[in-house]
């Protein structure tokens, strides 16, 4: 399985760089995980390479609240029912179009309170990372 990340606006901060990149190393023994940085306009085009096997969740103030747990096992239902590609889609400060949430097969809520887009990626990543130490039953998680 690979888990694409497709933002929408670049991270600008060191700190947050570096958090991102610390997680991505973390997530390559677990799953290939890659973070695209894309244009709004351009989104629905990355999108559409990866129809078909793919499953989509934006990242959206209006989502789903899931728990670890539950991002655990949705990753681990779309990894035994060999879906290709999972993809999380994270607008820019001003969230993402209709267009967009509509492409999407479910929206996810981090949080109900406000993150800027770039800790909405490092949360996400960190999220990502607990949940493959759920799946596989290390300790990670406690």
């Amino acid at each position: 399985m690979h888990i694409r990340i497709l933002a929408a606006a670049p991270l600008k901060e060191d700190f947050l760089r570096a958090a991102s990149g610390e997680y991505l190393t973390r997530l390559r023994p677990y799953v290939k995980v890659s973070m695209e940085e894309v244009s709004l306009a351009r989104m629905p085009r990355h999108l559409a390479r990866s129809a078909g096997a793919a499953r989509v969740v934006a990242l959206d103030a209006r989502g789903s609240a899931w728990s670890s747990s539950d991002l655990a096992e949705f990753l681990k239902t779309a990894e035994v029912s060999s879906v290709g590609t999972v993809i999380f889609i994270i607008g820019d400060p001003d969230g993402l179009s209709s267009d967009l949430l509509h492409a999407a097969e479910t929206t996810l809520s981090l949080s109900r309170l406000t993150f800027t887009h770039g800790m909405a990626r490092v949360i996400l990543l960190e999220q990502i990372y607990r949940a493959f130490r759920i799946i596989r039953g290390e300790p990670y998680h406690r």
